[in-house]
């Protein structure tokens, strides 16, 4: 290979950039949305690899070149340029004005490794509802909006520009390297990427699903067309990890800010819910891993997402092997050579990366740290309930105490770092006796919602969102901890092969929070297909 254009350097695609330069090209373009994420990527490696020409090269790959460098605010101010390009017909003239046209047509590469995560970037902005809002108030500017951020057009453009580059251009192979948008796992998935759907997955998280499904079934058409060789490498399971440090928490609300007075007061049915005036401090912190596109997760949060029956995990060295044993013959990784069978599962390597990776944590543990949210509002939630659940009862028969709801509302009402903790994160607690403790926002009910105190708003709060020390909710989780103790009785008489099975529970009177919230997601349905 001479020339190879990477498009997309984030966690896999340098660990594919890394292999790819064992191989020793004469030139290497590599292509972010910025120009800094470029250079950086190039200063990572350059000095490694000096036989090789590094070239950056940077804008949005899915805009026609001439808008390719503007932001998602600048480009607003050009929605009408965007659509008579996205929507006018399919001619040369308009493939030619495409980004990735531009990039084959300039550098001729002999192999285009695309690791950008389409799916994300483009099915994050699907949201009905808030069209269905715009509509009722400017009906024009919601036509005009909805044509704009439509990805159907984007994809079908970008792949049919990608088809005529390819034709134009002698290019041997196009490696994409996507996603199945809910990391292996099926419609039950309780991860929410943040989001806190009421039923269901949320709409951002449906748009991400069906912006990798059509960007596939695009592609496949491709592969299938005499001519063009396409790849597709997708990892079905969580991949990879950056860093496993003490750092501030950010999620999709920026840097979270630690929270120094919750307000506590009694809920009464009809009015309004009131948020405190929090005196915000410094960004709030604790060990954490990093870990691509949701930001990062705590160690509880690492534990429940990759345990087994979960997503587990692989590492992003192995999906950069998939995508380089292509390029040496072998397919076995190629979800277009085999479907099904080409969907990377969950590797050895990857438990031990976890496994290092909780050791490095707990090695690093200072405050509480249960949860970031970055799992989405409900996980954090059941894992904040468990923790409070085993800070008064460390032994499973210490859960069947009749006074447990006591010690779990006295522990949480004496633990103001606690408290803080989990405001800060839009999380409020609600106690036994319908005391609440808020900060000045919630992650439910969200900014422009209905915030009225009703018996069906608080139902979803409390299941949805809210730390629920109520007695009904810990009775639910002594149920769950009963089912529990039985798994664990039944095992003494049982020969180690009789359950190895999905049920990964505590193999003493010690039990550890995740591996109980992996189990109860297993139990109810909401883990891998196996």
């Amino acid at each position: 290979m001479d020339t190879i254009l990477i498009i997309g350097t984030g966690q896999i695609g340098k660990a594919t950039l890394f292999r790819l330069l064992q191989k020793r090209p004469k030139k290497v373009i590599v292509h972010n949305l910025t120009r800094q994420e470029s250079q950086d990527c190039i200063k990572l490696f350059r000095s490694s690899f000096k036989g090789t020409k590094f070239v950056e090269s940077h804008g949005n790959i899915f805009m026609p070149h001439s808008l390719k460098d503007l932001t998602r605010e600048e480009l607003s101010a050009h929605s009408r340029e965007v659509i008579n390009y996205f929507y006018s017909e399919l001619s040369e003239d308009l493939l030619k004005q495409s980004s990735i046209y531009n990039l084959v047509s300039k550098y001729r590469p002999d192999v285009i490794v695309d690791a950008v995560n389409s799916a994300t970037v483009l099915g994050n902005a699907y949201n009905p509802e808030k069209r269905k809002e715009k509509f009722e108030k400017a009906p024009n500017k919601c036509c005009v909006d909805l044509m704009a951020n439509d990805f159907v057009t984007k994809l079908i453009v970008f792949v049919s520009s990608l088809k005529y580059a390819l034709e134009k251009f002698p290019v041997k192979r196009y490696i994409k390297v996507s996603t199945t948008g809910l990391g292996g796992m099926g419609l039950n998935m309780p991860y929410t990427h943040g989001d806190n759907p009421q039923f269901n997955l949320s709409y951002a998280l449906m748009g991400k699903v069906s912006a990798s499904g059509i960007m596939h079934q695009l592609l496949w058409s491709l592969a299938h067309t005499p001519g063009f060789n396409i790849s597709l490498v997708v990892p079905g399971t969580f991949v990879g990890l950056d860093s496993v440090e003490d750092e501030p928490v950010d999620n999709s609300y920026g840097f979270v800010s630690r929270r120094k007075t919750p307000l506590i007061y009694q809920l009464i049915h009809g009015k309004e819910l009131k948020y405190a005036s929090s005196e915000k401090s410094e960004i709030m912190h604790f060990p954490v891993v990093r870990a691509g596109e949701n930001h990062v997760y705590s160690k509880e949060e690492l534990k429940v997402l990759t345990a087994i029956g979960q997503m587990e995990a692989i590492t992003k060295e192995e999906v950069a092997k998939a995508v380089t044993d292509i390029l040496d013959g072998d397919n076995k990784g190629d979800l277009f050579t085999a479907m099904d069978k080409a969907v990377l599962q969950p590797t050895y390597a990857g438990r031990q990366m976890v496994n290092m990776a909780i050791e490095s944590l707990n090695t690093m543990e200072g405050i509480h740290g249960v949860a970031t949210g970055n799992l989405g509002g409900k996980t954090a939630k059941h894992l904040y309930e468990l923790y409070c659940i085993k800070r008064v009862a460390p032994k499973l028969k210490d859960v069947f105490s009749k006074d447990l709801v006591d010690k779990v509302n006295n522990f949480m009402r004496n633990d103001n770092d606690l408290i803080c903790e989990t405001i800060s994160l839009g999380i409020p607690v609600i106690f036994q006796d319908n005391q609440i403790a808020i900060g000045d926002y919630t992650l439910l009910p969200e900014k422009d919602a209905d915030k009225k105190i009703t018996k069906e708003h608080l139902e979803r709060w409390r299941s949805q969102c809210w730390i629920d020390l109520s007695r009904d909710n810990l009775e639910k989780w002594k149920k769950i901890f009963k089912e529990i103790q039985e798994v664990v009785d039944k095992r003494k008489n049982c020969v180690y092969s009789d359950f190895v099975n999905k049920e990964i529970v505590p193999s003493s009177e010690d039990y550890d929070i995740a591996e109980i919230l992996a189990y109860y997601y297993n139990s109810r349905g909401k883990g891998r297909k196996k």
